[in-house]
Formats: C-alpha cells, sequence, structure tokens
C-alpha cells in the first residue's frame, strides 16, 4: 500500500513539479521527490529552506496525535511551504509541500526558480495529493479552503474507501496550468529524440512519463473522439520532428498518412492510447534509419551496437566480432565512412547521446555515468573535444 502511494506522489510530482517530501514522525524519510530543479544553488537554497521550516513543523506533528498540518503557508528563506498529515497503510506521515510562490513577487523570480503554483492555489494542490490512490481516507485531514469558493467543476474530497477514490489522471485534471506545462514538457522531450534519432533515450524517459488517460481531458466529451484527437496530434508533431531529423519527406509524410487513417478507423480506446505511446518511437526510428542510409551494413550494425550498449565498454574487437569481419577491415570502414577512428565515433555517440541527459535536468556526474564514462573529468573532456564547451557550460546555454 505504501508503495502504491509513493509511486502515485511519483507520478503526480512530475505533473505538478513541486518539490514534495513524506516523512515518518521521527524524521525518516519515506519519499524524496525534491530536485525539480536543476541549478545546484536554488536547489541549495530551497533546501535550507524546507530544513529550516521542518524544524518548527515536525516537533508539533510528532508531540500532537491529531496535527491538522499548518493552516496557512509559512515562509522560510522567502519560500513558502505547506504540510500535511496523511496516513497510508496505519503509519502517520507528514507530507511537505512546496515551495510556493506570492503572485505579487513573481516577477523577481528567476524562471529556473519557478515553482508551478502561487500560494493562492493551495487548497487545490493539497486536495490533489490528499487523494491519491493508497492513501487511508479515514485516517488523514481533508484540507480546508481558506475562504475560498470552491473551484467551478471541482471535486470535494471523498470519505469513501480507496477504490472510489479518483484515479490519478482525474485528479491531474483538476490543475489544468499545471496539465499544460506537463504536456509541453513532454511535447519538447519527443521532439527532440525524434529530431536527433534517439531511440535508447526515447525509451528510456518514456518509463518515467504517462500520457493522461483519454476520458480525463474533457469528462463532457465523447472520449473516443477525445483520444482520436490526442494521437493526430502526437502523430503531427511527431512527424514534423522526423523531417527536422533529416528523415526524407515523402516518405515521412506517407507515414503520416497512413497512421491518420489507422487512427480515424479505430474504434477502440486502449488501443489508441496504446499507438499514441509507440508513435514517437517509431518516428524515432525512422529518423535514425535515414541517418544510417549512407553507411555499409557494416557500419551501421558497429553504431547501433554503440548506442544499444552505450553504458558499456564497447570495443572495436566487438563490433569486428558482431559483423564477422576482422578487426582491421571493421577499423578500415569506419575510417572511410565516419572519417573517424572508432574510439572517436564512441565519443561523438555518447556525447551526443549526453545532450539528451543535460537538456532535461541531469548533472554532469548522471550524464556521465548514463553514457558510459567512468568518471566525470573523462566525461568532460570527451564532450569538450566535441563541443569546444564544458557540459555543464552546454546545459546552461540549452536548458
Amino acid at each position: 500500500m505504501l508503495n502504491n502511494y509513493v509511486e502515485s506522489l511519483r507520478k503526480l510530482n512530475i505533473l505538478t513539479r513541486l518539490d514534495l517530501l513524506l516523512l515518518h514522525p521521527d524524521e525518516t524519510v519515506v519519499a524524496d521527490f525534491t530536485r525539480y530543479t536543476q541549478h545546484k544553488m536554488i536547489r541549495n537554497r530551497r533546501a535550507e529552506a524546507r530544513r529550516k521550516f521542518l524544524a518548527q513543523i515536525l516537533p508539533l506533528f510528532a508531540d500532537t496525535p491529531d496535527y491538522p498540518g499548518t493552516e496557512t503557508p509559512v515562509e522560510s528563506e522567502g519560500y513558502y511551504f505547506y504540510a500535511l498529515p496523511v496516513t497510508v497503510a496505519g503509519s502517520r506521515l507528514l507530507l511537505c509541500l512546496g515551495p510556493f510562490y506570492v503572485d505579487q513577487l513573481v516577477t523577481g523570480i528567476i524562471e529556473a526558480d519557478l515553482p508551478h503554483y502561487g500560494i493562492n492555489e493551495i487548497p487545490d494542490a493539497a486536495s490533489l495529493f490528499l487523494r491519491l490512490p493508497g492513501r487511508d481516507p479515514s485516517g488523514s485531514r481533508h484540507f480546508p479552503a481558506q475562504n475560498d469558493a470552491p473551484t467551478p467543476g471541482a471535486h470535494t474530497p471523498s470519505a469513501g474507501p480507496a477504490e472510489e477514490e479518483l484515479k490519478l489522471a482525474e485528479l491531474a485534471r483538476q490543475n489544468p496550468v499545471a496539465h499544460i506545462r506537463h504536456n509541453a514538457r513532454l511535447e519538447k522531450l519527443m521532439r527532440n529524440a525524434i529530431t536527433n534519432g534517439d531511440i535508447e533515450f526515447m525509451e528510456q524517459e518514456l518509463k518515467n512519463l504517462y500520457f493522461m488517460e483519454a476520458g480525463h481531458y474533457q469528462a463532457e466529451a465523447d472520449q473516443l473522439r477525445r483520444m482520436k484527437q490526442i494521437a493526430m496530434l502526437v502523430n503531427t508533431v511527431s512527424c514534423r520532428a522526423a523531417e527536422d531529423g533529416g528523415a526524407p519527406s515523402v516518405w515521412i509524410r506517407s507515414i503520416c498518412a497512413a497512421l491518420s487513417d489507422q487512427i480515424e478507423a479505430s474504434d477502440d480506446i486502449t488501443k489508441l492510447n496504446e499507438l499514441t505511446k509507440e508513435l514517437p518511437l517509431l518516428y524515432c526510428k525512422k529518423v535514425r534509419e535515414s541517418k544510417l542510409e549512407g553507411y555499409s551494413p557494416y557500419v551501421r550494425r558497429c553504431i547501433r551496437l554503440i548506442h544499444a550498449r552505450l553504458r558499456e565498454d564497447i570495443t572495436l574487437k566487438a563490433a569486428a566480432e558482431q559483423n564477422g569481419i576482422s578487426y582491421e577491415y571493421m577499423s578500415r570502414l569506419i575510417h572511410q565512412e565516419c572519417g573517424c577512428s572508432f574510439s572517436e565515433l564512441l565519443h561523438r555517440i555518447r556525447c551526443q547521446a549526453a545532450t539528451d541527459f543535460l537538456r532535461y535536468g541531469s548533472s554532469v556526474s548522471e550524464a556521465a555515468e548514463k553514457c558510459g564514462y567512468k568518471t566525470s573529468s573523462q566525461f568532460c573532456h570527451a564532450f569538450r573535444k566535441q563541443y569546444g564547451i564544458s557540459p555543464k557550460k552546454w546545459q546552461q546555454e540549452h536548458t
């Protein structure tokens, strides 16, 4: 039950991008989602503000069995936090949300430091987190709206059994602003991966991201028609990204047209939803294929091997053996077709893959590990050789 609740928190936190911390009364951390800014200075500043906030709240929570949580946002080092108790699998836990911002001061916050919720939106935010599947509805207080009229169309927190709780997608629908931001980030990620033909990055990121279920976009709309519209949109965006990636327009547009006919002819929402998830990966593979068109089958297999085993120690000998040719012949083909040695080709592909991870928030050390470098210094040296600047500098310029 606790694992289910934490997984629900993770998914909703992707949507809201709120820093979030779930703790036992003894300060043991159950879940920590507090890295939604890639700027180390800002992250440290938020962490210090949160530490001071929790230093005030945790003693009250530990000593008061029916502690209701903070009645209003609490200011700490220029940030505003909110805490509320939740009970999961019989365990009494404290959920810390924030930081929030004050509307009047938002112009003074740099974009990278800007949370997705203002303090006037805390009732909606807290309501979302309180109603996640997995929570014991009888063991947690509902958030009292602070003299504000309920949001039109918003649901009142239910006191019914867990199976009657709204699904995660329905909860997210209560906050259209966060929903829009989530979809915009997902679209940007997909377009960039497709343009680069980065199949491995797309596969990895799609494990951590999710599409909303069709029935929760617009409750009053025809669900099948709405799902078709979503699939058509993903198909169009992916097609354009594939063209930007260098895939032949006639070829890609023919695929797009065929998929559009398939989408329109479908009458199964579940299959449409599955197709919507598969579309970006399909176009990603088509771009990869077009980028490899000018190479011999041997070199294509070598490049695919590097992409597929990015984290591993790939050697020229292994590439030659997979192709069934000699070490010397494989080396000569790479020099002729790629204009570089196998080692240079390996670094080129790894550093290109690293740019995707850097663009979407991975630290330099994380990107280095994901791309097969044993140390950050080794990665920085290779990256600088490829792009002329350090990974950190590149990240600052491209995010």
